[in-house]
């Protein structure tokens, strides 16, 4: 026998996006320890500092779009780290449904690392990120 129901398609209503709360651990970079809860628009800036520092590949519980490449990069001329580092950059942010654009890259080089500077659209707002230094 076949289960009979009065569930027809003009019954189901379609659910709106539902945005997940980011609530995380606040870490205290300075100190090197966990200092309470974060949410909203810190808790991104916390998540966009993670991806930035680690090495993409690096670790096999996060995908192969979380981090950057910085180890392929180590030699290259500067205007090629400059565009590879921009497009890591956009392609790891842009993974994270809170993140809506990635844009302005400034670079600045020395012998040993280069400092980027962007700004980031999201949900809850802007995000400015100045002077973040990469070893490359």
């Amino acid at each position: 026998m076949i289960p009979v129901s009065d569930l027809t398609i003009a019954n189901i209503e379609i659910a709106e996006e539902l945005i997940l709360p980011s609530l995380t651990y606040k870490m205290d970079f300075d100190k090197g320890q966990i200092q309470g809860e974060t949410d909203g628009i810190e808790a991104l800036r916390q998540s966009v500092y993670f991806r930035l520092m680690t090495e993409r590949g690096a670790y096999p519980i996060y995908s192969e779009k979380y981090g950057l490449p910085m180890n392929e990069l180590i030699g290259q001329s500067a205007p090629l780290v400059y565009v590879s580092i921009a497009s890591a950059i956009t392609e790891t942010l842009l993974e994270d449904d809170r993140i809506t654009a990635v844009y302005g890259f400034i670079f600045d080089t020395d012998r040993a690392n280069v400092t980027v500077s962007f700004n980031v659209a999201s949900v809850f707002g802007k995000l400015d990120f100045e002077e973040v230094e990469l070893y490359v």
